[in-house]
């Protein structure tokens, strides 16, 4: 019988984990039957570079940082399940943490961006997902950074930025009716929602990976239901 190995919602990020050697051009399938083969308790995997690492030994327990701060972490499912689902649960997933991801991860796209001066005011960026237009995030990155120096005394390089084209720039780029600005929002949260959207441990994913058009039917019956008879969700 193999081993089942679930996605964590966490990172591993200054963890004192053991990996073994890297795998590359790997898919998931691949890094689950090689942890199989070693009965290991969990392994990383990077599905972008198609890079992987079985773990060596146990997780060390109660050791979390955020997820995008490390490569996906799956770990061994042990004992009695814990991920019964039911269309209530379905009802009152939450996206809260979807939407705080989305604010990070905005924020770290920007401190990643690709302008010339990354490496003087973000050294040591936070990792992120890569956006979905790089110029247009590049740019507000850069509008940012010409509206701080307009604010600096230093050297007088404010006079070599027009502060209100700056500031013009970035707070025009920010807002609901930017169409990049809203691609970009959705792109992360359709990046998280999956494994943010949840309640008492249970997933949007997890539902997805039962079946999801088997749980879009109960749920399409439980609300027509309730509608019809006047109930509340």
């Amino acid at each position: 019988m193999s081993n089942t190995y679930e996605k964590m919602n966490f990172g591993y990020n200054n963890c004192n984990v053991n990996w073994g050697p890297l795998q590359t051009d790997v898919s998931e399938a691949d890094m689950v039957k090689l942890a199989n083969k070693v009965n290991a308790k969990g392994f990383t995997y990077h599905p972008t570079l198609k890079y992987g690492k079985v773990m060596i030994g146990d997780y060390p327990k109660g050791c979390e940082s955020p997820a995008n701060e490390s490569w996906s972490l799956y770990l061994l499912k042990t004992g009695p399940s814990t991920t019964t689902l039911t269309v209530e649960n379905l009802l009152e997933l939450a996206d809260r943490e979807v939407k705080s991801n989305v604010t990070t991860c905005y924020t770290a796209m920007l401190q990643n961006a690709g302008h010339g001066d990354r490496n003087v005011i973000y050294p040591n960026p936070p990792s992120a997902i890569s956006p979905k237009n790089a110029s247009f995030v590049n740019d507000v990155a850069c509008a940012f950074i010409c509206s701080a120096i307009s604010y600096s005394s230093l050297y007088n390089f404010a006079n070599c930025v027009s502060r209100n084209r700056a500031d013009s720039f970035w707070q025009r780029s920010l807002t609901q009716t930017n169409a990049n600005c809203m691609a970009e929002g959705s792109h992360l949260y359709t990046h998280y929602f999956p494994d943010y959207c949840r309640k008492d441990g249970k997933t949007f994913r997890m539902y997805q990976e039962d079946g999801g058009s088997k749980w879009a039917k109960r749920l399409h019956d439980v609300v027509v239901h309730k509608c019809q008879n006047g109930l509340n969700f």
